[in-house]
């Protein structure tokens, strides 16, 4: 069973993945419980630019602000972030990677789909990896993105269930039983894990 009494806290292990761009954060608050006990355990970011010419534009007519101009092979820069309380009870916000968008590039790939359609061309640096940043979560965590285009989040999730009884609390919800079948629990935990 999922939660079985082996003497301490079980720990299920999940492939974590969050596709998130600056209109779109990933905010944990929305995952959180007070059951669980949950980190994230981040090992590779991956970058992806705007598709189109006219999504980048589209992107800064959004915010009111005139785009770079793409012929002239500009390089901005997209952050990827997180954000959430520190130790000393502060929320703030760190950067974890940036990754450079040669506007060039875009340039490059509108041109090759009017001559042939051909995927956009992924270079070295859209890709960050062997990071090891671990997470506490909670609800005042989030990944942001600051800049066009979206970044993938992949990692591990660690999620540990936590018992509301005081320590050797016999009378523990946990050591009564359960109403519910050994078989309606294993699809209750196997509908969880989706």
């Amino acid at each position: 069973m999922f939660f079985d009494d082996f003497g301490g806290p079980q720990v299920t292990r999940t492939n974590f993945k969050a596709t998130v761009s600056e209109s779109e954060p990933y905010d944990f608050s929305l995952f959180t419980s007070q059951d669980v006990n949950t980190s994230v355990k981040l090992s590779q970011l991956v970058y992806t630019p705007p598709a189109s010419v006219e999504e980048f534009n589209a992107y800064y007519e959004g915010k009111g602000q005139q785009p770079p101009a793409v012929e002239k092979g500009n390089i901005i820069s997209v952050a990827a972030k997180i954000k959430g309380f520190t130790s000393n009870n502060k929320l703030e916000t760190f950067t974890i990677a940036a990754f450079a968008l040669d506007l060039a590039r875009l340039q490059k790939s509108a041109e090759k789909k009017s001559s042939a359609k051909t995927p956009t061309d992924a270079i070295l640096s859209d890709v960050a990896h062997h990071l090891k940043i671990l997470l506490d979560i909670d609800g005042s965590v989030e990944f942001l993105v600051e800049g066009p285009g979206s970044v993938v989040f992949y990692g591990e999730q660690l999620t540990t269930l936590v018992s509301n009884g005081r320590p050797g609390d016999d009378s523990d919800s946990e050591n009564q039983g359960s109403d519910m079948s050994e078989g309606e629990l294993d699809e209750m935990f196997r509908l969880s894990r989706r």
